[in-house]
C-alpha cells in the first residue's frame, strides 16, 4: 500500500512539474544574443534567441531584453565581434551579463553609440567566467547600471571614447583564477564615468587591473581605492575626481607607483579643488626628430647630434636638456640604479638642440644617445628613449663631374675645361680618373687623373665623360 501511495505521489509531483514547464513563456527569462538578425542592433528581435523546445510558443523569437528580463551576451565563432550595438533608446532591462561562459571562437562585445540609451536595474557582470574575454565599448550615448559594474572572473576590456557611463559602483577587481596575469583593462580616451565608488582593490587575488585614463573624466562621488595589482596611468586631459579630501590617499598611490603620468615620464598632479580631489597629469615633453635619424649608418666624422625640443608647458619658458651617449650598449644608466650613469654626458642643463662631437671621437660600432628635457613650468624632467646610430669605418666618396658642356670643332679639335670634384665623408685622401665614351678620340691635359683637366675632342658627336673618385680607406671605395 505504501508502495502504491508513493507511486501516486511521485506521479502527481511529476505532473505538477511538467505542468509548470509546459506553461506559457514568461518574461522572467534571460534573452540571449545570437546575432542572427539582418543587422547587429540591440533593438532587432531576430538577434535574440528563440523560445526553448518544450515551451508554449516553441521556436518563436524572444523579444529583446526588457524591464522584466535580462540580457546575456556570449562569444562564439559565428558571433565574434558582432555583438549588439545600441544606437537608440532601448529602455530598461533587468540585468546585464557580458561574457557568462568561456569564449568559443570570439570575444563577446557590446557597443553603445551616439543616440543610444540603456539602463540595467539589477545585476551587472562583465566577465562572469574565468575564460571569458568580453569587450564593452562606449562611443557615445548613455549607459546606466543602477547597481555596481563588476568583473567577477574573466579578463574583460572596457573601451570608452565618448558618451556617459553611470553606475552605482565601478569595481574592476577580479575574483577569478589567481594567476597574476589576466584581469580587467580599461582604455578611456573620452567620455564620462559617474560612479559612487571606484574600486581597484584586488584583495587576496593577483590578477592585474590596468586603467589607461588618456582622456575623459571619472567622477567618484564616494570612495576610491587601489592596491599593488592595479595601475592607473593618466595622460592628455584624462581626469579623476574623487569627492572629499583624498589628497594624501592619492599621493600615497602615486608614491607607490600605482598611479603614473605618461608611464612615469611626467608628473601626476593631485589638488584639492573645493570639496573634491582632482587628479591630472602634466603633459610629457619629449625630444623629437633625432639627427642622424634613429638607426642610421654614419661615418666616424659625424660632426654633431641634433634633435627638436618640445614646446614648454608655459609659453615663453625655455626647455633645457641633458644629453648622454654610450658606445655599444643601450643601458646609458644602470638598470639596477637609474642614478648611476654608465655612459658619458655631453651636455648639462643647456638650452640647445644640437651638440658637437668634436670632443667625442667616434670609432666603428653602435652608439646610443639620449636627450632628457627639463620643463621649468612643469618642473619635470622627461627622460627620452635612447636613440642609436651605427658608425662604419669607411664610406665611399661622392663625385661630381660638373655641368654638361657644348662646343665647336676648330681646325678639327674642340676643347673643354672640366670642373670635376669630390668629397669624402671620412675625410680620406682621394684620387681621380676620367673616362670617355663617344664617336671620336678624347685626350686629357695634363692627364686623366686631374679633376680639372682640359679635354680635347676630334670628332663631332655626343660624348659621356665619367669622373671616378677613389679614397685611400680600408678597403678603398669609389
Amino acid at each position: 500500500m505504501k508502495k502504491n501511495k508513493s507511486a501516486v505521489l511521485s506521479l502527481v509531483l511529476c505532473v505538477a512539474l511538467v505542468g509548470s514547464v509546459s506553461a506559457a513563456w514568461t518574461e522572467n527569462w534571460w534573452s540571449t544574443w545570437d546575432g542572427e538578425g539582418a543587422d547587429n542592433l540591440w533593438s532587432t528581435a531576430t538577434n535574440w534567441n528563440t523560445v526553448p523546445a518544450g515551451m508554449v510558443g516553441e521556436g518563436t523569437e524572444i523579444l529583446p531584453p526588457s524591464y522584466n528580463r535580462g540580457a546575456q551576451i556570449n562569444g562564439s565563432a559565428t558571433i565574434g565581434a558582432n555583438g549588439p550595438v545600441v544606437n537608440s533608446d532601448v529602455g530598461s532591462i533587468e540585468a546585464f551579463y557580458l561574457g557568462t561562459v568561456a569564449d568559443s571562437g570570439g570575444s563577446p562585445t557590446f557597443t553603445m553609440t551616439d543616440g543610444g540609451s540603456l539602463t540595467a536595474i539589477s545585476t551587472v557582470n562583465i566577465g562572469h567566467n574565468a575564460a571569458a574575454t568580453p569587450i564593452l565599448n562606449i562611443e557615445g550615448g548613455t549607459l546606466t547600471f543602477e547597481k555596481n559594474l563588476n568583473n567577477s572572473w574573466g579578463s574583460p576590456t572596457i573601451n570608452i571614447s565618448g558618451g556617459i557611463l553611470n553606475c552605482g559602483g565601478l569595481r574592476l577587481a577580479n575574483n577569478g583564477v589567481d594567476d597574476g596575469t589576466n584581469g580587467t583593462t580599461m582604455n578611456m580616451t573620452g567620455g564620462t564615468i559617474n560612479t559612487t565608488y571606484f574600486d581597484l582593490n584586488n584583495g587576496t587575488q593577483t590578477r592585474k587591473m590596468v586603467v589607461d585614463l588618456f582622456g575623459g573624466t571619472i567622477n567618484a562621488s564616494s570612495t576610491f581605492g587601489m592596491d599593488e595589482d592595479a595601475h592607473l596611468d593618466i595622460r592628455n586631459d584624462g581626469t579623476l575626481i574623487v569627492a572629499g579630501d583624498r589628497v594624501d590617499l592619492v599621493n600615497g598611490f602615486v608614491d607607490s607607483g600605482f598611479i603614473t603620468a605618461y608611464d612615469q615620464a611626467s608628473l601626476v598632479i593631485v589638488v584639492l579643488d573645493g570639496s573634491d580631489t582632482v587628479v591630472t597629469a602634466i603633459p610629457a615633453t619629449f625630444a623629437l626628430n633625432p639627427q642622424p635619424s634613429n638607426g642610421a649608418t654614419v661615418s666616424s666624422f659625424l660632426p654633431e647630434l641634433c634633435w627638436t625640443n618640445p614646446d614648454p608647458n608655459n609659453p615663453g619658458d625655455t626647455i633645457t636638456v641633458d644629453v648622454y651617449i654610450r658606445a655599444n650598449d643601450p643601458d646609458i644608466f644602470d638598470p639596477a640604479d637609474p642614478n648611476v650613469l654608465l655612459g658619458d654626458q655631453l651636455v648639462i642643463s643647456e638650452p640647445v638642440e644640437c651638440v658637437s662631437l668634436d670632443s667625442y671621437p667616434l670609432s666603428v660600432g653602435t652608439y646610443y644617445w639620449q636627450v632628457n628635457c627639463y620643463d621649468p613650468g612643469a618642473q619635470v624632467t622627461t627622460e627620452g628613449n635612447p636613440w642609436y646610430f651605427i658608425v662604419e669605418d669607411n664610406f665611399a666618396p661622392e663625385a661630381d663631374a660638373g655641368d654638361d658642356l657644348a662646343g665647336w670643332l676648330d681646325n678639327g679639335v674642340a676643347t673643354a675645361w672640366l670642373a670635376g670634384s669630390a668629397t669624402d665623408p671620412d675625410g680620406d685622401s682621394l684620387t681621380f680618373e676620367w673616362t670617355a665614351v663617344g664617336p671620336g678620340n678624347v685626350s686629357f691635359d695634363p692627364d686623366n687623373t686631374d679633376p680639372s683637366a682640359i679635354a680635347s675632342f676630334d670628332a663631332v658627336g655626343e660624348y659621356t665623360l665619367t669622373l671616378t673618385a677613389t679614397d685611400d680607406g680600408d678597403p678603398p671605395l669609389d
